[in-house]
């Protein structure tokens, strides 16, 4: 059983700023606070009350300097879509998924992205992302 403070405070790797967010979540914990992004979204009663994203530039600079260093895996979680050089569709999340194979993200349009995945190349498991 989950516990009042619990319900009230859910924590999530990911969650959608806009559409049915809500609506994957069990009904008694529509009534609250809901941290997304690793705190870069925070939804209280189903209304944005936080948000503070990663600038595109930043985002590019980050990736570039991560794939030199020989990570090979990226994924950006932008406007509610996952982005990932790498097959990260399915199973990996509540995001629709987009392939980015060559994994240059610079022609995205956007402004801002609430979170960047870095994997290590090895084997993805669910309970990673």
């Amino acid at each position: 059983m989950i516990s009042d403070v619990f319900r009230q405070s859910f924590f999530g790797a990911g969650c959608k700023t806009r559409g049915n967010t809500l609506d994957r979540l069990p009904v008694n914990w529509h009534d609250g606070i809901v941290v997304c992004y690793n705190g870069g979204l925070v939804l209280k009663n189903g209304e944005i009350i936080y948000r503070k994203g990663i600038p595109k530039a930043t985002v590019l600079e980050t990736v570039s300097r991560y794939f030199e260093a020989g990570y090979s895996q990226i994924a950006l979680e932008i406007d509610d879509r996952l982005y990932a050089n790498f097959d990260a569709g399915g199973e990996y999340g509540w995001h629709p998924f987009e392939y980015v194979p060559s994994g240059d993200f610079s022609g995205i349009d956007f402004k801002e992205a609430l979170k960047i995945l870095i994997c290590s190349g090895q084997p993805m498991e669910k309970e990673m992302l």
